[in-house]
């Protein structure tokens, strides 16, 4: 079975646009959580992390930035 690409390669509006993320500590019933925010021109998507999920995600979104080069745009801490 192939393996599936990181986003789907088929959407016709995946595009460079001006994109907006949030990150902001919240109270839940299930306790506190990160609630991290995208928001583009055509979408909004909203996921609530746990402690050890967030720290997940920013590990993710470490080394992502780190294969982009110097000039990117993006700004990433080391992974802790």
């Amino acid at each position: 079975m192939a393996k599936p690409t990181p986003y789907d390669t088929g959407n016709t509006l995946l595009a460079e646009v001006p994109a907006q993320m949030t990150a902001v500590p919240m109270s839940t019933a299930d306790g506190p959580r990160l609630g991290v925010t995208i928001r583009t021109s055509s979408a909004t998507v909203t996921v609530l992390l746990s402690q050890d999920d967030a720290s997940n995600w920013s590990k993710v979104l470490a080394r992502g930035g780190q294969g982009l080069g110097s000039g990117s745009g993006l700004v990433l801490p080391p992974p802790p």
